[in-house]
């Protein structure tokens, strides 16, 4: 099954190729080459053309549905180039929005990190510190600290076996695509980060339809095909001009103030409205929202760099409170013995 990457560079290749003028079936056999562990997807695909099949047949068995659909009207219009060159533009895209993504477990970490001191210092430090400076005041840290002395101590590989069961379920369910669908819906209300996901998430729909419409694919198509592009929560709004632009038109199915109170289209981007306002009148849907994807892109990307900033700050500041909070204990209890052995 090809990945991202894979399809990028796939795309690439043959976008390169058939700008150089390289037919489409000597193109496709020489992929063979440039990628080996799919080198017998590459030669049936070329086998298929020399019989007078299609390149979308073959592509269908390991492409996604609308890159497929794209491919496929790009042969009916002669587009090929193009079309595999914005498919590779989109992935290109794609992984460096996953890799923002990414970036988004870094407060987590930072703050579990601060957790896993915070246990060691209650657990193997504090109270074999009182133990031994003969100091127990009898703090709220020390009480906390001899019970989870004594909880490691003595159901240990309980807690570590219901940790890591814990972990490997959380992992496990983040991993279902239904279930991050989920959390991208609840992070799409939290501030900041929620308009910085949406207007992400808008950019990366609007170069999915530019690449659909630069295949030629008609509109309501266009907006089906990308739906799974965007996340179940900003799914609405397409879903109802797909069921509108026929009769109402480009411009008056996505003009937010043709919309009716509450209509999920009244919450879109100002860029991706214009540019279907714009392409009603130039009728260059493709060039729209291609010169509109960026922007969104960028303005998202900016927008997840702020919250991950603040977010990182209060992460590392709870970090450094729980660490900070058996460290003073410490020094108490050091102080408490000194005063101790002077008499004080």
């Amino acid at each position: 099954m090809f990945n991202a990457k894979d399809i990028e560079i796939a795309a690439n290749a043959l976008a390169n190729q058939l700008a150089a003028g390289i037919k489409l079936r000597e193109a496709v056999a020489r992929m063979a080459k440039l990628q080996p562990r799919f080198a017998e997807f590459w030669q049936e695909a070329a086998e298929r053309l020399s019989r007078g099949g299609r390149l979308s047949q073959q592509l269908e068995q390991s492409w996604p549905e609308d890159l497929v659909a794209a491919v496929r009207a790009g042969e009916e219009a002669d587009l090929l180039p193009l079309v595999f060159k914005r498919i590779a533009e989109t992935m290109t895209i794609r992984a460096e929005v996953k890799k923002i993504y990414a970036k988004l477990v870094s407060p987590v970490m930072a703050f579990l990190m601060g957790v896993g001191v915070f246990l060691f210092f209650m657990v193997a430090v504090i109270p074999k510190l009182a133990k031994n400076l003969d100091s127990d005041t009898g703090s709220v840290v020390n009480r906390m600290a001899n019970f989870l002395s004594w909880a490691f101590t003595e159901h240990g590989l309980l807690i570590g076996g219901v940790l890591a069961a814990v972990v490997a379920g959380a992992v496990l369910w983040s991993r279902q695509p239904e279930n991050r669908d989920t959390l991208t819906g609840m992070a799409l209300q939290v501030p900041v980060l929620g308009q910085g996901l949406a207007l992400l998430s808008f950019g990366i729909w609007a170069k999915q339809v530019a690449l659909l419409a630069t295949a030629g694919i008609p509109i309501k198509q266009q907006l089906l095909l990308s739906l799974k592009t965007l996340p179940s929560a900003l799914q609405d709004g397409v879903l109802l001009m797909a069921q509108e632009v026929q009769k109402r038109g480009i411009a008056d199915s996505a003009d937010p103030e043709r919309q009716a109170e509450g209509d999920p289209r009244t919450r879109w981007p100002f860029y991706i409205s214009t540019a279907f306002i714009i392409a009603h009148e130039t009728g260059r849907l493709d060039e729209e929202m291609q010169r509109c994807s960026p922007l969104l892109i960028e303005d998202g990307m900016r927008k997840i760099a702020q919250f991950i900033a603040v977010a990182d700050l209060v992460a590392k500041t709870l970090a450094a409170v729980m660490i900070g909070l058996p460290l003073v204990s410490y020094f108490m209890q050091m102080a408490s013995s000194l005063t101790k052995s002077f008499g004080g």
